[in-house]
């Protein structure tokens, strides 16, 4: 008798999330190019630092995805500062 007869629940396959380094397309990058240029680099890491925090505060600073939470606010802050100046595409 398999688990689904028995009525037995099966536990959902883990999500995958995307690694922004691998994930990141390719007009991202480009904006973060174009951002980079216009933007003071010391102004930037600010907005990055502010918003990675402010992610890790929503998960309740659990360890481990530090890094990710930095990745993932450099990608915003980016689209961001990219539709700011006009560079979104």
């Amino acid at each position: 008798m398999t688990a689904r007869q028995r009525g037995v629940a099966r536990k959902a396959a883990p999500t995958a999330v995307p690694d922004p380094l691998i994930a990141a397309p390719a007009d991202a990058i480009e904006e973060a190019h174009a951002v980079a240029a216009l933007v003071p680099p010391e102004a930037r890491a600010q907005m990055i630092a502010e918003a990675a925090y402010y992610r890790a505060e929503a998960r309740g600073f659990e360890p481990g995805r530090e890094l990710d939470d930095w990745f993932e606010a450099e990608m915003q802050i980016d689209r961001l500062l990219a539709a700011e100046l006009g560079l979104a595409s």
